[in-house]
């Protein structure tokens, strides 16, 4: 494989940022309680989500009424404590007026080539609920494979859905990436309500499926050419523990300046294996802390209550309001 080394990685960064507004909020939610900075070894941080606000290019949201507005105090919230002596971290949601088993039906788009970020055809029915943390955000770096010939994106090297594909003169290059933790299954009981916590390691943090979470970040499809920037997800590491993360490195993330983001998210039950390792991101509500480091609020696209799918190429195309 031809080798490239790493170079103007802090340019990467700041143009990936700069492609990532869709990643970023003007305000958080006035009810958050968030520690003072510096952080430490032992505290707690509450954060508020709503619904349509924060999203990405291609997702589905399925904004909820009474959690569109910042006054819906409560209604969706993450609290997550943290103690590095006895190794423990805490991360609990509580969520109200949510619908069980949620369904839903995109748009699906079979000109989208992998190993880009689509969704699967069809939807979901009669999904769950999970909630995700970013844990890492554009401070980890992993390596990826374009074709020397064509220069068309092949895959992250560690894709072990194509990377014994990539051919010994491919070109090798690293980009930031971030990564997610997901937790859950969880559902609703009748009056709309969840209310739960997972207990996972301060040293070694693993989501629920034991492993080290998705990967998501914004690559260039055609090598350099960051006008083909899209989004690239990879759950290889359901189930897998290589590469954890420790609560310090959140911590040094929040410390240093850096961004996370909260999501409540809907995925199929049972997850397949296409989703294992490429979510289609269900959005039902987010929060972003530490959110102003690009300086973008984006508009809520469609009224509160209803849902709709952003288009890959938003805002070439204006997403659909589904009643």
């Amino acid at each position: 494989m031809k080798n490239i080394n790493v170079r103007n990685l802090f340019v990467l960064i700041f143009v990936f940022a700069m492609s990532s507004l869709a990643f970023s909020k003007a305000q958080a939610h006035p009810d958050d309680d968030i520690p003072e900075l510096p952080w430490g070894d032992k505290d707690s941080l509450t954060i508020n989500l709503t619904s349509g606000d924060i999203w990405v290019p291609g997702e589905y949201v399925m904004q909820q009424p009474g959690l569109c507005t910042q006054e819906d105090v409560g209604q969706a919230e993450i609290k997550v404590r943290w103690n590095k002596n006895s190794d423990k971290v805490t991360v609990h949601g509580k969520f109200h007026t949510l619908e069980p088993n949620p369904s839903v039906t995109w748009q699906f788009d079979p000109s989208r080539p992998a190993p880009f970020a689509r969704y699967t055809e069809g939807g979901i029915t009669n999904g769950d609920y999970y909630m995700v943390m970013f844990v890492r955000f554009f401070d980890e770096v992993k390596q990826f494979a374009w074709d020397s010939s064509t220069g068309d994106l092949i895959c992250m090297v560690e894709d072990a859905t194509c990377n014994a594909n990539i051919p010994v003169d491919a070109i090798l290059d690293y980009r930031p990436v971030g990564r997610a933790l997901w937790f859950g299954p969880m559902q609703p009981n009748p009056d709309g309500k969840i209310n739960e916590k997972f207990h996972i390691s301060y040293s070694q943090m693993l989501d629920s499926t034991g492993g080290s979470g998705m990967i998501a970040t914004q690559v260039e499809g055609k090598y350099n050419d960051f006008s083909t920037i899209n989004l690239y997800y990879n759950g290889n590491n359901a189930g897998v523990p290589d590469g954890a993360a420790s609560f310090d490195d959140f911590i040094n993330l929040i410390n240093n300046g850096g961004t996370s983001f909260f999501n409540l998210a809907v995925l199929p039950n049972p997850v397949p294996d296409f989703m294992q390792l490429r979510y289609g991101n269900v959005n039902v509500a987010t929060a972003v802390l530490n959110g102003e480091p690009f300086g973008y609020p984006f508009p809520q696209l469609c009224p509160c209550g209803q849902e709709f799918q952003v288009p890959f190429d938003w805002p070439n195309t204006q997403a659909v309001c589904i009643p």
